[in-house]
């Protein structure tokens, strides 16, 4: 027989080693007037295997603004507790003041790409309320670049979100099929949502993913930003 030379050899019996791990999950994130919307499920898995189904994504930063992370859950937990960090710093340097959403967007921005070489393997979205009393969303990939939406998904149910927050908000699809109801203008845009009908697509948008996505599941927590402070709820989705 043909004797293999060693580097085919190597190339067909080396095993492969990555120090990152999706754990799976979604996140969701949705500013209005007056409130800011961000919302994640609970599950965190490895492979087909669930290692818990009580597993938080979404960390409050200041009484107006929370984060939440999709990817690995290590690199999560360790993002969140840096930014928690920094920010005890800034209110104790500050007597006691809080940064502005936009200027955590930015120091989260700078914290990610300080490590582009080694990047932090976590998909985030910060959403909070401006001095305006807007509600603002931010978008990032793995090192830092950072884009301000009105809507944004993060995780592996992205590309089955997505979609329906486009035809919901942006109204592509509703341009298309509804040109009558656009020329009079009746398109759909995230502003004019009230809170609960923000909060009711957020619950559409994660049972439609839950049925496609294996990697988001079991609960969802949702935080309902406003003004006057941050509101706690949730909901379930399919745990199977």
């Amino acid at each position: 027989p043909r004797q293999l030379e060693h580097s085919e050899t190597e190339r067909n019996t080396m095993s492969r080693w990555s120090p990152y791990q999706d754990n799976g999950g979604s996140c969701i994130g949705i500013g209005g007037k007056g409130y800011a919307i961000i919302a994640a499920d609970t599950r965190l898995s490895s492979g087909f295997t669930v290692l818990s189904r009580n597993q938080t994504k979404i960390a409050k930063l200041t009484d107006t603004c929370v984060i939440g992370s999709a990817g690995m859950a290590a690199d999560r937990a360790s993002l969140h507790k840096n930014l928690d960090t920094r920010l005890q710093w800034y209110s104790y340097q500050n007597n006691g003041a809080q940064p502005s959403v936009h200027g955590i967007s930015r120091m989260l921005s700078n914290t990610l790409y300080y490590r582009r070489f080694f990047p932090i393997y976590a998909f985030n979205i910060v959403a909070g309320v401006d001095s305006n009393d807007i509600g603002v969303v931010y978008s990032y990939d793995a090192i830092g670049c950072v884009e301000p939406l009105t809507h944004s998904a993060a995780g592996s149910g992205t590309a089955l979100m997505d979609p329906l927050l486009d035809s919901e908000l942006r109204g592509k699809y509703y341009k298309a099929f509804f040109p009558d109801q656009v020329s009079s203008g009746q398109e759909p845009h995230p502003n004019n949502l009230t809170k609960d009908e923000a909060l009711e697509l957020i619950k559409k948008c994660f049972k439609a993913a839950s049925e496609r996505d294996i990697y988001t599941g079991d609960t969802v927590e949702v935080k309902i930003i406003t003004k006057e402070g941050i509101e706690n709820t949730s909901f379930d989705i399919r745990a199977d």
